[in-house]
């Protein structure tokens, strides 16, 4: 991985500030959640003592300095001190514990206090690293790996000293905590759960983040306390802590809701579906809009085989705009069998069926459309429903859709007028183009790829680079034009910086077109510094265009017969398996054996592929172009393959597998 990356990845990551925490008289005067058998606040707040700790002019003010919100990405305006608020905090609180040296609310908020202004210290150090500042002194002819490396050195650093500071801080809220009066159980158990969030967002053991949850429950069992204990379970799917935690939660808290749906959740998980049903009712009774608890019924639902009742619930909740994407919760259960298809299909229809304006909440011959399209395989009928859900709705996901199942009938012609329409009505829309490109290379349109993928890249979307320059480089390869071929390798390097597959793009086209040291050598560099677990693929392929075939073929046997393995398993059991082996596509199969000279093979995985359940399957013109394939283009059966799955697909009768 190279430097720049690692810095990337930790921006990716920074980390995530905590809620500032400050306890004040309202918080105690207004505790609603201590149990009838608990000791009352009385005591605390009656107390001179907690009055004058929680009344004084310094404690006030530095609660008031804190911020009640803050904004996790650091300002670009150099002028902002994001530390500022708290460092000001800190000073007010410091006043008041020279006043009274046991003022423990003070040192529980310097606490806090710190672990913010550490973390902002180092969010403005990479911020800071990333907006090119001179963070740090570089002398004069350091290349760019040196001085990534030295910011990196730098950046180290700076972690350290943070984690320093959160380690201080920790102790200092430790004594703190300590030292806060017995009966102000409200107040300790609040000091508990802000350690617990220092500990989480700084990556400390689990087991250390638990105690310390666990030790807030029983300090003050309360809907924070064991809400936070409940989501620190769940987080890492214990499904028998979460149990044992919401039951013991529920004797404290019975009437909790979000409580209540974790134990439903954990007799789900458990197989009990009546039991999980009759907590969710009684919730839905008491909060009958709640979306969540709506969508958690018609998984139960499902779950248990009540299909009926869940698809009655999805569709209701879809129509009444409580779940955005229908779609997908009904296919789930759509796809258990032909039976349930017709069910939700039946769903679908009688609510289209009892809408009487113009303009539904949900369009549900789109949403036909996508079970015709993608599970029943019915094009002809996809296509029906999708004329009806344009005249609803003509967006472009409904014409990007009408232009698939076109596809999907083999209209070509009309597919590509249908994008070409869609892009101009909206030129912003990249996606469109990009579908347009997909079907064309589908299609063998070498012409067309170079042109469109030309206008794409004119676009100057620093996204969709990558891929332009790789269909517009696979477009001048099918042509033969290699050295145009090879710089759009080279730019489409420059624009997915750390990739790696568009210099083995470039490598491979550099020894197709007669360069063979010059291609070499750079796959040599590839295989070296590049990692291939879980990509023997990439491996077997470098190692192939290096002159290595024995090696490669070796590779290959593997992948084939681990693809073989897979393809024999049942759905069920792979899901049930605990890691599956790497394993190749039909095609990159049929590929590879015809690269080995080994014809026999790659027909058979190159008729597979055109018979398999695959939606992507069509790609006859592209298998012609794929100089893959120069071993076996001669071979009689070669053309017989495609071209038979040619005239079925153009016939509108290509209709893989269920």
């Amino acid at each position: 991985m190279t430097t720049m990356n690692k810095f990337r990845i930790l921006a990716a990551t920074l980390i995530a500030m905590l809620a500032a925490t400050a306890w004040c008289q309202d918080d105690y005067v207004n505790d609603e959640t201590v149990p009838d058998n608990d000791e009352t606040l009385a005591e605390v707040i009656d107390s001179k003592q907690y009055n004058k700790w929680t009344s004084s002019k310094n404690f006030v003010l530095g609660v008031q300095s804190m911020p009640h919100e803050i904004d996790a990405v650091a300002t670009d305006d150099a002028e902002v001190d994001e530390a500022e608020p708290y460092k000001s905090a800190i000073a007010l609180f410091k006043k008041e514990l020279k006043q009274h040296p046991r003022n423990a609310y003070a040192k529980c908020n310097i606490a806090i206090c710190e672990t913010h202004i550490a973390s902002i210290s180092l969010n403005k150090t990479l911020v800071d690293i990333f907006n090119g500042e001179d963070v740090i002194k570089i002398p004069l002819g350091t290349s760019d790996e040196e001085k990534m490396a030295l910011l990196e050195a730098f950046y180290q650093e700076k972690l350290k000293e943070k984690e320093s500071a959160v380690n201080n801080a920790l102790k200092l809220l430790d004594e703190g905590i300590a030292m806060l009066p017995a009966a102000d159980k409200q107040s300790r158990c609040k000091a508990l759960l802000a350690k617990s969030e220092i500990l989480k967002d700084n990556d400390f053991d689990d087991a250390v983040q638990e105690a310390c949850l666990v030790e807030a429950t029983k300090v003050h069992p309360c809907d924070e306390s064991y809400l936070n204990l409940l989501y620190f379970y769940s987080e890492r799917n214990n499904t028998e802590m979460v149990e044992k935690c919401a039951q013991e939660a529920e004797s404290y808290l019975p009437e909790n809701a979000i409580v209540q749906s974790y134990k439903a959740a954990c007799a789900v998980k458990a197989g009990d579906y009546d039991k999980a049903l009759v907590i969710i009712n009684l919730l839905i009774a008491n909060d009958p809009d709640n979306a969540e608890l709506l969508k958690m019924r018609a998984s139960t639902l499902t779950h248990a085989k009540r299909y009926r009742e869940a698809v009655d619930d999805l569709v209701a909740m879809a129509n009444a705009d409580a779940l955005d994407d229908a779609y997908t919760p009904l296919a789930a259960i759509a796809v258990t069998s032909d039976e349930n298809l017709n069910m939700v299909l039946d769903a679908i229809r009688s609510q289209e069926q009892r809408q009487v304006t113009d303009e539904l909440p949900m369009n549900w011959p789109f949403i036909e459309a996508m079970m015709q399209n993608n599970i029943a395989h019915d094009y002809p009928k996809a296509l029906e429903c999708t004329k009806k859900a344009v005249n609803i709705s003509n967006n472009v996901s409904t014409l990007m859709f009408l232009a698939d199942v076109y596809y999907k009938l083999g209209d070509v012609d009309k597919v590509l007028y249908i994008l070409d329409v869609t892009a101009a009505r909206d030129e912003e829309n990249d996606d469109v183009l990009k579908s347009k490109i997909d079907k064309e290379m589908n299609c063998g349109m070498a012409d067309r790829v170079i042109t469109d993928s030309k206008v794409q890249s004119y676009l100057g979307n620093s996204d969709l680079m990558p891929f332009s320059y790789s269909c517009l480089g696979w477009a001048l390869s099918a042509k033969g034009d290699w050295k145009n071929a090879i710089a759009c390798y080279d730019e489409w390097a420059k624009s997915d910086e750390g990739n790696m597959i568009p210099a083995y793009y470039k490598a491979r086209a550099l020894v197709l077109a007669g360069q063979v040291n010059e291609g070499r050598e750079i796959l040599t560099g590839i295989l070296a510094s590049n990692d291939f677990t879980g990509n023997e693929e990439m491996k077997m392929n470098i190692l192939y265009y290096l002159g290595r075939t024995t090696e490669s073929r070796a590779i290959l046997d593997r992948l084939a017969a681990s693809t073989e393995q897979v393809r024999a398993m049942s759905s069920n059991e792979i899901e049930e398996a605990e890691q599956l082996p790497e394993v190749m596509s039909l095609y990159n199969l049929a590929c590879a054996f015809s690269l080995h000279g080994d014809t026999d093979k790659s027909l058979q995985y190159l008729k597979q592929h055109f018979e398999s359940q695959q939606d992507d399957a069509i790609n006859y013109d592209y298998s012609i172009l794929d100089y893959d394939f120069d071993n076996v283009r001669q071979h009689p059966e070669f053309l017989n393959i495609i071209n038979e799955f040619k005239t079925r697909w153009l016939k509108g009768e290509y209709k893989p597998a269920k």
